[in-house]
């Protein structure tokens, strides 16, 4: 159950359906990245927060163009 702001929920939200989309479990997207599954679990139930250079490099660990994936942010949160 997500504990953030709805904002952060709906990052989250956007995050875990673009890993899933690209066919990614939590742990091989961490080994991507080099950090521990943990710790995208808790940005995806937005148990916590993401800094902008964090964002850029899951979305190119997604092999997304980070500017696309936040689009959909911006979309899905409504600011």
């Amino acid at each position: 159950m997500a504990k953030g702001s709805p904002a952060h929920e709906a990052l989250g939200t956007v995050l875990f359906e673009a890993r899933k989309t690209t066919g990614l479990t939590l742990r091989q997207l961490a080994t991507r990245l080099q950090w521990q599954h943990s710790i995208l679990g808790k940005i995806e139930l937005a148990d916590r927060n993401i800094n902008v250079i964090e964002f850029i490099q899951v979305a190119r660990a997604l092999e997304i163009e980070p500017t696309k994936l936040l689009a959909k942010v911006v979309k899905a949160t409504g600011l």
